[in-house]
């Protein structure tokens, strides 16, 4: 799903925040289980909370419109070009444009 909600041309940005949170989730992960499994002293306590967090995660995921994000990824783009089009050369610049409120 991340591959089909990414912006065309910002693979590698994605990606790369992807992996850090794969790595993130490896360490704590396990040290969560462990601190369960040391407060309890029961090897299988630690399979309630992988299972909420599995559910959790699954429940997120149901709301998520692939639709809506694969044309918030075009607006994206396209809002960029427009502004690289127009002068702004700054990546700072071009972020406080592009993350101003619609208000």
């Amino acid at each position: 799903m991340i591959s089909e909600l990414m912006p065309q041309g910002y693979d590698n940005m994605f990606f790369a925040l992807f992996g850090i949170t794969n790595r993130a989730s490896s360490i704590i992960g396990p040290n969560v289980i462990q601190a369960i499994i040391n407060d309890t002293q029961n090897n299988w306590m630690g399979f309630p909370f992988l299972f909420s967090i599995c559910t959790a995660a699954m429940i997120m995921i149901s709301f998520v419109d692939v639709e809506k994000g694969r044309e918030d990824g075009r607006k994206f783009v396209q809002k960029k070009k427009m502004l690289r089009g127009l002068g702004y050369r700054n990546q700072w610049s071009i972020q406080s444009v592009l993350y101003q409120h619609p208000y």
